[in-house]
């Protein structure tokens, strides 16, 4: 049975082109095991494109081995990637060093997928690799997702907060709570512009089929609609 999610990030990634989410947090709080469940529960028809970052695609594959069916070598952009030692029949070396070509890369990749969705792992690094400003990315990228009807799931490496904060739809926080003498990884909507969601922090479990939603830390019944 496939991990659980709130569906209100499921809904609104199906159905809102050009929406855009955030997910940041702490390194060790699964954001990239959110999105790869992500990607697995919303890439029915191999429509979702990972931009990897900051994670050799080899050792994605090693770590995550039960994403192997969504994470298609084909629809992988590897920014990492800064020579041709791997096999380029088997998925294209891309390095990046301007925002343009970046784009543009990212542009000829979905523009033959029906409602694509674009996963940036991690936005951070993908800012530094492009040698561009965070919010100028972000624009192009915007542009982009509109033009195509596409949506974007952004990984920050930080708990604090960006200007990605403010630029973005969807806002969600990974992290560590201690609930009842324990420590446990959680998850937050922070916000969903337009959409009603739970406020609180919810429970996650990392099982072999992903990222699994256990249940709020506490009882109270939060919701919001931003």
């Amino acid at each position: 049975m496939a991990a659980s999610l709130p569906i209100e990030i499921i809904d609104v990634l199906r159905t809102q082109p050009g929406y855009s989410i955030c997910v940041k947090g702490p390194p060790g709080s699964c954001k990239t095991t959110l999105v790869l469940t992500l990607l697995r529960d919303l890439s029915r028809e191999h429509n979702g494109i990972y931009v990897s970052a900051r994670v050799n695609v080899d050792k994605l594959h090693r770590t995550f081995p039960w994403a192997k069916t969504c994470l298609l070598q084909s629809n992988i952009i590897d920014a990492m990637a800064c020579n041709a030692e791997s096999d380029s029949s088997t998925f294209e070396l891309l390095k990046y060093r301007t925002n343009l070509g970046l784009v543009q890369s990212i542009y000829q990749k979905i523009s033959s997928l029906q409602d694509p969705i674009v996963f940036v792992d991690s936005w951070t690094e993908m800012v530094r690799i492009a040698s561009g400003s965070s919010k100028d990315l972000f624009d192009m990228f915007c542009d982009l997702c509109l033009e195509q009807g596409a949506r974007m799931v952004l990984v920050v490496e930080t708990s604090s907060q960006t200007e990605l904060d403010h630029l973005v739809d969807g806002l969600i926080e990974m992290g560590t709570v201690e609930h009842r003498g324990h420590v446990y990884r959680y998850l937050q909507i922070k916000k969903l512009t337009g959409i009603s969601h739970d406020l609180r922090k919810q429970l996650v479990e990392v099982s072999d089929e992903g990222l699994e939603v256990r249940g709020p830390v506490n009882g109270s019944d939060v919701v919001g609609k931003d």
